[in-house]
């Protein structure tokens, strides 16, 4: 794993944090995942694992935005560090230790029963949270275990825990709790029917959300930006690389037609040399827009000519898979 680059982040509403890019490296067998991670000003922490067909600009980018601009999405990502409420646990020994609040009163019944336990967690009540789990020091309740061991939940090391289902961390944990609360009062469903839960893992990188007005605003700031630094290098030091790689993306532009674009730039002398070079209404559109983001007649005009020579490749690729074969 390789530390890539890190970069101050803020969202609209008051987030600030540090964004750095973890990448695996490709000689390496492992089973570690690009990574996200967040480091917030206040010490909330978030991750997101990124494939590799994922690891590109313009899909992190658009990660990082929909991550600073809409704080529910943003939860799917969240880790959790904080230690749970602990209270009291009296062991059979006379000592006392600690124990997760939510977990106390079934792991103090199975010490005092003479089940021992060496460790717990009560989990969080959250999508994405840790989840719960007890490691035994010996033996487990007979009719425990028979109905974890029909869940699959205990290991080999006499840690039991639910199984991982990505995305539903909450409802394992209330089953867990409630298998516990069972025993303690003898209602077991040694069945285990009654604790079973059909679900499938969601997406590590669930569907972006609808883009916001703050989101359009810093995406609209960071385009420009792009622009600006292409103006300054000029026409003619800008290559074919540069141009193919300037894209704006959706932003309040994207939809306008040539009526609006039109009257958006009423004024600006540039706009009759566009409409005298480029005859194609949906290419002037294009380029009007691209005037409404700052960049240069010149530049605009070298970005319509490698639009309309990858145009070309892509129609001429799209021939060729269409022609009949013909046999020798």
């Amino acid at each position: 794993m390789t530390f890539e680059y890190a970069h101050k982040i803020k969202g609209s509403d008051g987030l600030e944090a540090t964004v750095t890019l973890y990448r695996v490296d490709k000689t390496t067998y492992s089973s570690a995942s690009n990574r996200l991670h967040f480091d917030c000003v206040g010490g909330d922490q978030f991750e997101a694992k990124v494939s590799p067909s994922q690891l590109k600009s313009r899909f992190v980018d658009k990660l990082i935005n929909a991550f600073r601009f809409h704080p529910q999405w943003r939860e799917h990502f969240r880790v959790f560090t904080h230690a749970h409420p602990v209270t009291e646990l009296h062991y059979m020994n006379g000592l006392i230790g600690s124990v997760d609040l939510k977990l106390q009163p079934y792991v103090q019944a199975l010490n005092d029963r003479g089940f021992p336990t060496m460790a717990s967690c009560e989990g969080d009540a959250h999508p994405m949270g840790r989840p719960p789990f007890i490691k035994f020091v010996g033996a487990i309740p007979e009719a425990l275990e028979t109905v974890w061991n029909r869940l699959d939940w205990v290991n080999l090391d006499r840690t039991v825990i639910p199984l991982s289902i990505h995305g539903f961390t909450h409802e394992y944990r209330a089953i867990f709790l409630l298998i516990l609360d069972d025993w303690l009062h003898d209602d077991l469903d040694m069945s285990a029917k009654r604790y079973r839960l059909s679900r499938s893992d969601l997406p590590l990188i669930p569907p972006f959300p609808p883009v916001n007005e703050p989101e359009l605003k810093a995406h609209q700031k960071v385009v420009a930006k792009r622009a600006k630094r292409l103006n300054l290098k000029g026409s003619k030091a800008s290559t074919f690389d540069d141009l193919v790689k300037l894209r704006s993306g959706r932003d309040s532009y994207t939809n306008m037609k040539l009526p609006a674009l039109l009257e958006a730039l009423a004024g600006d002398p540039e706009v009759a040399h566009l409409q005298r070079l480029i005859k194609s209404t949906p290419d002037l559109q294009r380029a009007l827009r691209w005037r409404l983001r700052g960049l240069t007649l010149e530049i605009i005009l070298r970005k319509y000519e490698v639009d309309q020579v990858l145009s070309r490749h892509a129609e001429l690729k799209k021939q060729a898979r269409t022609l009949p074969t013909t046999e020798a």
